[in-house]
Formats: structure tokens, C-alpha cells, sequence
């Protein structure tokens, strides 16, 4: 073989691990597409019309933790474009209408793949005053949905002291945790069950799967050891939606 020929055939070898390399470096980026729904301000946090105006923004650690897994698309209500995505986080969502209800329940009927964060009674700083609309949901109102799945989520402790909470090869730490617990239901396939310390209920529900966590300040930064890294408590919270979407 001519010198010429090894030079050229070594180029192409190059240039096939370049691009395995790029690849590589290209799927570590955000690949899968998550909807997302809050009455907690995470995306752009707390800024009021003229700061949104002129582009600025303050977006949570938490919401920055996940850009970096997911391609997030906030939604502010349940209709058609649901159908779009196959996984959607529910964080402290707002009221859900009777319709929107039915239709998120045949959504994850259909094959939707669900993680909601329900506090009974959240303790996220917010600088707008009681009443606002602006201010994150106080405590979910959720309820109709959880009851037709067969579920209850019960407050324990209201004093908002920290604390922290086992879950498997995580602990997370957060305040006014609350629990959940199993009652009957006339819902057709839909089955629940609950994790050791009642903090988590994973039901199947038709072709989808819905986890349920019974808190949502643990995705405040301000329980986190670090900000600026993923700690138990981001990492738990992407465990369970990678958990949503695996096989069931």
C-alpha cells in the first residue's frame, strides 16, 4: 500500500473518531422534551412586568438543574398540546378545572407519564402578598384527582421545622412533608402503591404511570447543601422522572 493511501486512510479513521466523539459530546445534551406546570415561580422567578420586558429574569436552581437534562417546555394548561410530550413534572400546579382533570387523567391513561409535587402546605418565600394570584399555591388542590386514583394525602406536622427525609439511596431534606394513604375507588385500572414512609405513591394508570411526591419545597434551593450543584434533593427529583418513564 502507497504511502499516500495510509495517510488518506488514516485521515478517515481520524475523522470517524472525531465524529464518534461529537456524538458522544452532542447526547449528553438535552435530547428529551419535558412540559412542565407550576404555580412556583421557576422559570423566571419573581419579576414583575417591566423586567420581563427588558428580558430579565431570575430562574430557580431547581429549573436550572433540569434545563440541563431536559428540553422544558412550561405549559399553563391541560388541553391538546399535551399530547405533544410524554412526560410532564406538576409542581405545586395550580387548580385544575373538571375538564382539565379528565382530560390529564385520559392522557395518562393513553400511555402520559406523570411526576407531580403536592404540598399541603408550602413554605416558598414569596415577595407577593397573600391573595395575589401571583403567589404560589399555598396548599395543592389536587384533590379530586388523588381521591379518584384512590388516594389522600394527609399533613402531619405543620410546624415548618427542617428535616430530613430517607428515600432509598437518597435523603432529601425539606419542611411540612406530608404523607399519603390508599382509600377505595371505583376508577377501572388504576393501582397504587406506596412507598415505606408513605411519601411516594406510584400508580399505574392505564398504559401510563403517575409518581406522586407529598411536598414541593424540597426543590427550593434553600434546602439544598449547595446551590450550584445537584444534591440529593434535585437528584432524587431526577431519578423520579426518569423512574416515570421506564417500563411498568
Amino acid at each position: 500500500m502507497s504511502v499516500r493511501r495510509i495517510m488518506f486512510a488514516l485521515i478517515i479513521i481520524i475523522a470517524i473518531i472525531i465524529a464518534l466523539i461529537f456524538m458522544s459530546i452532542k447526547n449528553d445534551k438535552p435530547n428529551s422534551k419535558l412540559a412542565l406546570m407550576s404555580s412556583i415561580p421557576l422559570v423566571l422567578g419573581e419579576v414583575d412586568v417591566e423586567q420581563m420586558a427588558q428580558g430579565e429574569n431570575d430562574p430557580s436552581a431547581a429549573y436550572l438543574s433540569l434545563k440541563k437534562h431536559y428540553d422544558i417546555i412550561p405549559i399553563d394548561a391541560v388541553d391538546d398540546r399535551l399530547s405533544e410530550f410524554n412526560l410532564l413534572l406538576m409542581a405545586q400546579a395550580r387548580p385544575l378545572s373538571s375538564s382539565e382533570l379528565v382530560a390529564l387523567d385520559k392522557w395518562v391513561r393513553e400511555g402520559g407519564h406523570i411526576v407531580i409535587l403536592s404540598d399541603a402546605a408550602l413554605q416558598w418565600h414569596s415577595d407577593y402578598a397573600l391573595g395575589d394570584k401571583r403567589r404560589p399555591i399555598f396548599a395543592s388542590l389536587l384533590s379530586p384527582l388523588f381521591a379518584y386514583w384512590g388516594l389522600e394525602q394527609l399533613l402531619l406536622l405543620e410546624d415548618p421545622e427542617e428535616q430530613s427525609i430517607a428515600l432509598g439511596e437518597y435523603s432529601i431534606t425539606t419542611v411540612t412533608p406530608s404523607e399519603w394513604a390508599l382509600i377505595k375507588t371505583e376508577a377501572k385500572d388504576v393501582k397504587c402503591e406506596l412507598n415505606d414512609n408513605k411519601f411516594e405513591a406510584i400508580c399505574s394508570v392505564g398504559k401510563g404511570k403517575a409518581i406522586l411526591i407529598g411536598d414541593s419545597d424540597f426543590i427550593n434551593e434553600q434546602h439544598w447543601q449547595s446551590y450550584y450543584s445537584e444534591d440529593d434533593n434535585m437528584l432524587y427529583l431526577l431519578n423520579k422522572l426518569q423512574s416515570a418513564t421506564a417500563a411498568h
